[in-house]
């Protein structure tokens, strides 16, 4: 798919999905627009997080495969901690 399809359009391709679906579940609920003090915060995050992210992940997964790609995006260095798994609360001790 790599070759048939640049990073760009393949981020915006998702993008229009998401979009998409979002906006069939949000007219199903009857939602409204967010608030317009809202939407700079919106159409940064989207930018960055569309406009940035997706276009370098797309192109890193033109250069190595999909699951090395997946180890490396969430990986230490890309800045997201590790999840630890805890016992719930109720657990009883570890023997």
């Amino acid at each position: 798919m790599g070759r048939d399809f640049s990073p760009g359009a393949l981020a915006l391709g998702r993008l229009v999905c998401g979009t998409v679906v979002l906006g069939v579940v949000a007219r199903a609920r009857r939602e409204g627009w967010p608030p317009r003090a809202a939407w700079p915060g919106i159409v940064t995050s989207g930018m960055l997080w569309f406009g940035v992210y997706m276009v370098a992940l797309n192109w890193g997964e033109q250069k190595v495969d999909a699951g090395t790609a997946a180890i490396v995006v969430r990986s230490p260095l890309s800045g997201l901690p590790w999840p630890v798994p805890q016992p719930p609360k109720w657990a009883p001790p570890p023997i």
